[in-house]
């Protein structure tokens, strides 16, 4: 009787922890199983974040900005190649479009750089008339009589076919010497102000230059303009332009005064015409 009676105290041991087990095994399940969604919901949160159809157009945004072509290709065609209903995915397109020409567009003058920079190895030899031309947006004019070549932007033409603004420009004689690096500020109104200084306001600061001669002229439109070669103060005023988000001009007369803002189109010619100057051994220390 007595070992009857401990065989059922040991069974019923046995079927308690058994149960204990199997409840602590269920709930473990339970606890594992939950896990188990939260981890994979994670994940898809952080898919979404890296790998998001409005993450992958602003990183392609981004790299377009920051000239990054080929990684603003690539986000752009992994954003339409996982999400290709999406409404990110219809602009990445438009994007696209406007990215490869820019690509194009920088490999060219990557080309055109090296083929100029290996020709400058050899100056002593180089005939800058014979080069093809420097950028695309550059071009050259020939006086005869001075033997000069001048060299412009495209963009800024010798008169700004009447817009207010401000350009450079420089010669290059037939012996090859780079010189007469220059800055025009052209102002076009209905009404003379006939003007006695420029003040340029760029990301706060201001400069002020006094041209040695302003001329005018008049047609449809009133025209003011001055014309002289780089000094160290105007290519600091330069520098500040190019590097500047806005830039303003103000152009005070006699008894008053005008404010137009400088134009990027503009800025971007300064900053080609003050490469090409570099590149063909122009100084630019004043």
């Amino acid at each position: 009787m007595k070992n009857i009676s401990y065989n059922l105290c040991t069974v019923a041991f046995v079927l308690i922890i058994t149960t204990v087990c199997c409840a602590e095994n269920e709930s473990s399940k339970k606890d594992y199983e939950k896990l188990k969604r939260e981890n994979e919901r994670l994940k898809e949160e952080i898919k979404e974040l890296k790998f998001g159809a409005e993450k992958l157009y602003k990183d392609a945004e981004f790299y377009y900005n920051n000239k990054e072509y080929e990684k603003a290709k690539k986000a752009i065609n992994l954003l339409v190649r996982k999400h290709p209903t999406s409404s990110q995915a219809v602009l990445g397109k438009k994007l696209l479009s406007v990215v490869e020409e820019a690509l194009k567009t920088q490999t060219e003058q990557e080309s055109k750089d090296k083929k100029l920079s290996e020709a400058l190895d050899d100056k002593s030899s180089m005939d800058i008339h014979t080069l093809p031309p420097i950028m695309a947006d550059i071009t050259t004019t020939y006086d005869e009589y001075e033997k000069i070549t001048w060299y412009r932007s495209k963009l800024t033409p010798y008169y700004f076919l009447g817009t207010t603004g401000i350009s450079v420009y420089f010669a290059v004689n037939d012996g090859n010497k780079v010189s007469n690096l220059r800055v025009s500020v052209q102002y076009y109104a209905k009404n003379w102000l006939f003007i006695k200084k420029y003040s340029f306001s760029t990301n706060g600061k201001i400069f002020n230059y006094i041209p040695l001669e302003v001329k005018r002229d008049h047609d449809s439109s009133i025209q003011e303009w001055s014309d002289e070669e780089v000094n160290k103060t105007t290519y600091e005023i330069i520098k500040a332009i190019i590097n500047s988000k806005t830039t303003k001009i103000k152009f005070s007369g006699e008894n008053y005064c005008d404010e137009k803002e400088i134009i990027l189109t503009h800025k971007i010619a300064i900053k080609d015409v003050l490469d090409a100057y570099r590149k063909l051994g122009g100084s630019l220390s004043f």
